[in-house]
């Protein structure tokens, strides 16, 4: 599936942020496929990262990647 939109609420925690109501978040995953029963979220990236700025970059990127994990395990169901 292509440009699979989403809306889902997480705990501010979740987020970074303080407090006790839940943010919305919406995104779009570039891409979703099913291996054994999974979902593969592939999110394409077309911004030139430096050495310096690598870690940071996958780490940013993996808290997204986290954030489309939860929000494909509910519209999936798995």
């Amino acid at each position: 599936m292509r440009e699979q939109a989403f809306t889902k609420e997480f705990p501010a925690e979740v987020l970074g942020y303080s407090g006790d109501k839940p943010v919305l978040l919406q995104g779009v995953m570039d891409l979703v496929f099913f291996e054994d029963g999974k979902p593969i979220i592939v999110d394409f990236k077309t911004d030139r990262i430096n050495k310096d700025h690598e870690n940071e970059a996958k780490r940013r990127y993996s808290i997204q990647l986290d954030l489309y994990k939860m929000a494909a395990s509910e519209m999936f169901g798995c």
